[in-house]
């Protein structure tokens, strides 16, 4: 069963705002088309990716797993992961052994509650280690956690279908051939002499809230 890929925004959303048709661009089908158009959006995620800071399909819906993410402790209370928002803390650990010894991994439990150890302020990738916070170290905590969104936030995809809408009314101006278009997909490069869009003043003003910049971790 061939495995259904989410993007930023669909192929028909991109349809129904460039007003554009296969006919249009001379391509034989619809379904000629959907592939054009979902080739130009992994092109445009990286992009705003990109310009975001952060990993490929950050904004996919249900967000990201960051696996083992290694963080300083400077022996205050205070935890900042490195991308935000985040969804949920998998496992959140600390080593108690110094540097000169073999690890070994304690785990810190999510409270509130008798026996836990940390809240989360999930929108400012904080944790607040309340209880059994380590010393300090180096790479002495360890953190897996889910970032990201339940759902692609909607100044991301709207800028998604603008960026390949933009695209795909260059190609319309340049007059590709479907075969030019055909072998620029099978090569993963923009069509012909069309570059690949950059983000507008208004695009990167409505992006900018979801940059995520961290300064000081693992």
């Amino acid at each position: 069963m061939k495995t259904m890929v989410v993007y930023y925004a669909s192929a028909q959303d991109v349809k129904d705002f460039c007003k554009i048709t296969y006919v249009d661009l001379g391509l034989a089908n619809d379904a000629a088309y959907t592939t054009l158009i979902e080739a130009l959006i992994s092109i445009v995620e990286r992009i705003i990716e990109d310009f975001c800071g952060v990993p490929s399909t950050f904004f996919k819906t249900g967000g990201l797993s960051i696996s083992n993410e290694y963080d300083d402790s400077d022996g205050s209370s205070n935890l900042w992961l490195k991308y935000r928002p985040v969804i949920s803390i998998t496992k959140l650990e600390y080593n108690e052994k110094p540097l000169t010894e073999t690890a070994s991994w304690v785990e810190l439990l999510e409270g509130p509650g008798t026996g836990k150890n940390y809240m989360l302020y999930a929108e400012k990738g904080l944790i607040y280690i309340y209880q059994e916070a380590p010393g300090e170290g180096y790479r002495n905590i360890r953190v897996t956690y889910v970032t990201g969104y339940t759902a692609v936030p909607g100044p991301v995809a709207q800028a998604c279908k603008e960026l390949v809408s933009e695209w795909i009314r260059k190609i319309l101006k340049n007059k590709l051939t479907p075969q030019e278009i055909s072998q620029s997909i099978t090569q993963g490069i923009a069509p012909g002499p069309v570059v690949e869009p950059g983000l507008t003043k208004t695009q990167r003003v409505m992006l900018a809230p979801y940059r995520v910049s961290r300064a000081g971790v693992g």
